[in-house]
């Protein structure tokens, strides 16, 4: 939106709450909440004005102004008895209120990031937003002009078809970016904003339900908390990490606005028992602070799961104070192997509940891919399948295509049969101990165990099957195997097959067949309750946690199992050579000092898996992002790889930059909020800070092609 017109906007409806204010019969309680969103509009757009969508933001609640102005007077009252030159100035108040709706929209498509639809056809989707308010407020115009007071009532029904309809449209656009596009911190900001809408809205709402007016103003002391947040979502530049005032706020807020909401809804309920108006109060006021004990536990677990930082006290695993040094051995942090014992395994909740449900569900044989990147804890997923995660009903049957050394199908088939057999044969009479020579052999193997296992269902978990393509390229594996899987699944309803490896299927046209019986499980970060037992639990009742040293390694590694364990085993090694058994923030800085001069074999792995111009983008977000959990934008990153000689840039320009960004997004190796990337894991950022500047970068590649 053009600033010239959104000025003039602003100084209309600045006008109209003048008018109000000097009317002689202004009164505060009809006033102060339309010129208290005015004012935020305006304040908004003067402290923050570069901020994404400030332009948007700021005409939303200014038309909201107009809107609750209206609602609240029922029309320009402030104009009744006005002469006839006024008239086009009413008709223009009354149609501010239908700028709401398409405002709406416009704020929609714009926060907390520009959408792609959008970014590309800006001018043709501001034209389809605002054609039909330009068309309305024509036909205002003319039917003031000519004094067509009919013309009034058909406009009117146009704005009260519009306002909903905008509404529900805008609404529906949160709900499917919320879902789909959105990262962590971007729908945070989402989150607090419905609180707000939630908690200035509702009670207010009930109270006018349940008729109580002397009681309403409780609810209206509520009411600013929607400006507020939308304040706080739209101009708080540091979503990632909220202070701990914004966490209060957002806690104090939703236990009163669930107090207050809760009386009034009680009044309404036992209004219809014919109860006195004393009774009545003092049962509401029971039923409010009977409710006050779950509201405080809910919004600690609601504020706690989504807005983390700082940990609860209760995340931290202690031990009995004062007790004296023991060493620590042996070290219980597993670095380097998949975690094979149940008790060293931790989170994974929704995965497991996801490939139960899969296999359950289908009709025929599925497959679950677990697809993420090295080190992410795949595998280990399996060995908890294999230990008998998933439950009594499934029989898992691993193979480790790395280990699995074959010259051709018969070798493959031989070694997949004996496998099989060896993983079954507690469970069925039948003699499986010869195994299939050939895939004919194969099919009748698979027919006498899906046979004898009865009503079990067995589970082929492949461990890198990506090496299956491998073998196939090599011709040591037929390429027809895809298809026998295929038909093996259709053929037995009970056999599935579990994938684990970094691509997805369409990656490689081996799996070409298979793709129609593939779900997809990503698999990432483990969820802070998760990463938090990982780091305390091993070293529970020997080691004391503070907070402070939890958060940090919590931000260091996102909750990432390798990074985590790798962290905590120099945890542990610091410890003993220190002969303490406390964990500060100085230990954890100590342990990353540690790390970082000596960069483990992974971190260079992550490195050497980048292309160039990936390295370029990293090493110049890393050079300007000055601390932990912070954010730069994309046009300062592009701004820095441009400075460079042309001959330097590889080719990039500020689009091919976003572009990296977003790539690299989505490959969980930044983060996003709004048009500003970060690192997800702060680990890597001080590692590539340290390890790899702009210019080294360039020095490497000059290097490699050197060579």
């Amino acid at each position: 939106m053009n600033r010239v017109l959104l000025l003039v906007l602003l100084l209309s409806i600045g006008l109209l709450h003048g008018a109000a204010i000097w009317y002689p019969n202004f009164e505060v309680d009809e006033v102060w909440f339309p010129v208290l969103l005015y004012v935020f509009a305006v304040l908004g757009l003067l402290l923050r004005p570069q901020a994404p969508g400030v332009d948007v933001f700021a005409a939303l609640l200014a038309s909201l102004s107009a809107l609750f102005l209206a609602i609240a007077n029922g029309g320009p009252f402030f104009f009744e008895g006005a002469p006839d030159w006024a008239t086009p100035l009413v008709a223009f108040s009354d149609s501010l209120i239908l700028l709401f709706p398409f405002t709406f929209v416009h704020f929609s498509l714009v926060f907390p990031v520009v959408g792609p639809w959008y970014q590309h056809r800006t001018r043709r989707a501001l034209l389809v937003i605002y054609l039909p308010l330009t068309i309305v407020l024509a036909l205002y115009a003319v039917a003031a002009a000519l004094g067509l007071e009919s013309a009034y009532t058909v406009l009117d029904g146009i704005i009260f078809f519009f306002i909903p309809c905008g509404f529900l449209l805008g609404l529906g656009i949160f709900i499917q970016r919320y879902r789909h596009s959105l990262t962590t911190t971007e729908k945070n900001r989402i989150r607090v904003i419905v609180v707000g809408c939630l908690v200035g809205g509702v009670p207010l709402i009930l109270a006018k339900i349940a008729n109580l007016p002397g009681l309403a103003g409780i609810a209206l002391l509520l009411l600013p908390l929607f400006p507020l947040s939308l304040v706080l979502a739209v101009l708080k530049e540091d979503f990632a990490e909220p202070a701990p005032i914004v966490q209060k706020t957002l806690r104090i807020s939703m236990v009163s606005a669930g107090a207050v909401s809760s009386f009034f809804l009680a009044s309404l309920l036992l209004s219809v028992a014919g109860l006195t108006d004393n009774l009545l109060w003092i049962l509401s006021l029971v039923a409010s602070l009977i409710m006050l004990v779950p509201l405080v536990r809910w919004s600690a677990s609601y504020v706690g799961a989504h807005f983390p930082f700082p940990l609860p006290v209760s995340y931290s695993e202690a031990r009995e104070p004062g007790l004296a040094f023991e060493p620590i051995s042996p070290n219980p942090y597993i670095v380097g192997n998949p975690v094979r014992s149940p008790e060293m395994f931790f989170g994974r909740e929704e995965d497991f509940q996801f490939i139960r449900s899969k296999l359950e569900g289908q009709g025929h044989g599925c497959i679950v891919l677990l697809c993420g990147e090295r080190r992410a804890g795949k595998t280990s997923i399996l060995y908890q399948i294999l230990g008998g995660r998933l439950g009594g009903d499934f029989v898992p049957v691993f193979l480790d295509m790395q280990e699995l050394v074959v010259r051709d199908d018969r070798e493959f088939v031989k070694a997949f049969g004996m496998r099989v057999s060896k993983a079954i044969k507690d469970r069925v009479a039948a003699d499986l101990s010869t195994p299939p020579q050939d895939y004919l052999e194969l099919g009748s193997f698979f027919e006498q165990v899906m046979t004898s296992l009865g009503t079990s269902r067995i589970v082929l978990l492949f461990d890198e099957y990506e090496l299956i393509a491998e073998k196939v390229r090599e011709g040591r594996v037929s390429a027809e195997l895809s298809n026998y899987l295929n038909a093996l699944l259709e053929r037995h309803p009970r056999l599935n097959i579990v994938f684990a490896g970094s691509r997805p299927l369409e990656a490689d046209a081996v799996f070409s067949r298979l793709l129609g019986k593939a779900f997809y499980r990503e698999v990432s970060f483990l969820a802070l309750p998760d990463a938090v037992s990982l780091i305390c639990s091993p070293l529970r009742g020997r080691v004391t946690f503070e907070n402070d040293a939890v958060s940090e390694l919590v931000a260091l590694t996102h909750g990432h199992p390798f990074f985590v364990q790798l962290l905590c085993q120099a945890v542990v090694e610091l410890l003993n050579d220190l002969r303490r058994n406390n964990v500060t923030r100085e230990v954890v800085t100590q342990v990353v000092g540690r790390v970082l001069d000596n960069p483990p074999p992974q971190l260079l792995y992550k490195w050497s898996g980048y292309s160039d111009c990936e390295k370029l983008v990293l090493a110049g977000l890393a050079t300007l992002l000055k601390r932990p959990a912070s954010y730069v934008s994309a046009d300062r990153v592009a701004r820095l790889v441009l400075s460079l000689p042309p001959q330097h840039r590889h080719g990039l320009d500020a689009v091919g930059i976003r572009i990296i960004l977003e790539h690299l997004r989505r490959g969980s190796t930044l983060d996003r909020d709004q048009d500003r990337y970060g690192f997800t894991m702060d680990l890597l950022r001080r590692y590539i800070k340290a390890e790899h500047t702009v210019w080294s970068v360039l020095g490497e590649r000059r290097l490699t092609a050197d060579s």
